[in-house]
């Protein structure tokens, strides 16, 4: 293990006697090698430890400690009838409201990209438009001039009504 896995175990779980056995033999292990490491832990247990060692005990009546139970024991219940079904409520809430700064960076660069494509393929679709409808004025209004103007522009329409 390196130092900072180390110095972080000797904060948390080695100070508090919650380290398994193994883990404990290993930082043991690794404290007789390391002095930044072994200095913290001395550090640590002259501030957090050695205070707490010689401080009194204090007696808590019994009546205490039922009473205390009495007022968890309603709070406990409710969740243990939820157990099954919060985890998938709880996954399903992760999925939604947990903030993904990148997913949602990257959405809204394709949606924009998608909005600039789409008002540019309407733009050309305008263009492509007007463009044939001045091809079709222009073709019209030279037949016009030739005095050639169509009697029929070949429409159904015209054919409906003609």
């Amino acid at each position: 293990m390196n130092c900072q896995r180390i110095q972080e175990l000797l904060l948390t779980d080695y100070a508090d006697g919650e380290a398994s056995a193994a883990l404990q033999e290993e930082i043991r292990g690794h404290l007789a090698s390391c002095p930044a490491c072994r200095d913290l832990e001395a550090a640590s247990r002259r501030l957090t430890i050695q205070p707490f060692e010689q401080a009194r005990r204090a007696d808590v009546p019994a009546g205490l400690w039922a009473k205390i139970k009495t007022e968890i024991e309603p709070q406990i219940e409710p969740r243990q009838e939820r157990s099954i079904e919060m985890p998938l409520l709880e996954k399903i809430r992760r999925l939604v409201v947990t903030p993904r700064p990148a997913f949602a960076f990257s959405t809204v660069a394709v949606l924009l990209v998608m909005a600039l494509a789409a008002t540019q393929l309407h733009k050309q679709n305008d263009i492509r438009l007007a463009r044939l409808a001045l091809d079709d004025q222009a073709n019209y209004l030279a037949a016009r001039n030739r005095q050639e103007a169509p009697d029929s522009f070949g429409t159904d329409i015209e054919r409906y009504f003609l």
